[in-house]
């Protein structure tokens, strides 16, 4: 079986073009990661080296570069980048349009079960009990919304 391997990493900027990418068996694969690590000491190339030679696991390989994505130092620009929304936000004109295409449709009872089942073992609501009077505020607020699920 022969594996790409890229002469100049992805994690270190390397593309996808052809003058950067060679064929090489799995053990060569493995010993070119361990090569980079040793040369310039990138987890990525230790974790490639160790997922190659079949002393990691793709899920321990996985919790690892999370762990390492967590802990990475960002700058403020890059974290303002993060906190703001993804995806396009929609008008006030394209909101009422959505609203008015929703208006008197209810869910089915296998689209509710579908829901009902999704959020088992949602921690938000754990050990939450409403009180009868916060119950009745609830169903006040609600009354004529017509994406509430009704029972």
């Amino acid at each position: 079986m022969r594996h790409k391997h890229h002469i100049v990493p992805k994690h270190a900027g390397g593309t996808n073009d052809p003058s950067n990418l060679i064929e090489v068996t799995i053990e060569q694969h493995a010993e070119l990661h361990l090569s980079r690590y040793l040369s310039f000491g990138e987890k990525e190339d230790w974790w490639a080296f160790m997922g190659l030679s079949g002393q990691m696991s793709k899920e321990d390989i996985f919790a690892e570069t999370c762990k390492s994505w967590l802990g990475k130092k960002r700058s403020e620009e890059t974290k303002l980048k993060m906190r703001k929304p993804h995806g396009p936000k929609h008008t006030p004109e394209s909101r009422a349009k959505i609203s008015a295409a929703r208006k008197g449709k209810t869910l089915s009872p296998e689209h509710k079960e579908k829901i009902s089942k999704s959020l088992e073992g949602n921690q938000r609501s754990l050990g939450k009990t409403l009180s009868l009077d916060h119950k009745e505020k609830l169903s006040k607020a609600m009354e004529g919304n017509q994406n509430a699920l009704k029972k």
